[in-house]
């Protein structure tokens, strides 16, 4: 229909009339099946996303490395809480021996 309304010179009369009709101009949206080929580029959104998504997963292995590392220390720090209690101990032990 569109090569008719071409061939006979009717574009502008179209044009006006869709706008009078609709409001809107008489572009089209669609997708062309020669001008939509494939790129020799990958797609930006989806490198993006997989470098998002590997930036969050090394953020949460490092949140993973600091808690590792936190639990350690409360351990070792138990650990040496322990031996001074142990200490302490002995100490008043062989106190109350020398008496």
């Amino acid at each position: 229909m569109d090569d008719v309304i071409t061939d006979n010179g009717l574009d502008q009369e179209l044009e006006e009339r869709l706008i009078e009709e609709t409001g809107n101009t008489n572009f089209w949206l669609g997708s062309d099946s020669e001008l939509d080929e494939d790129s020799d580029q990958e797609d930006p959104e989806t490198t993006a996303k997989q470098r998002v998504s590997e930036l969050l997963h090394e953020a949460s292995d490092k949140q993973t490395f600091v808690a590792t590392v936190q639990g350690a220390l409360q351990c070792r720090a138990m650990v040496t809480d322990l031996e001074r209690a142990r200490m302490q101990l002995e100490d008043m032990r062989s106190m109350s021996l020398r008496r």
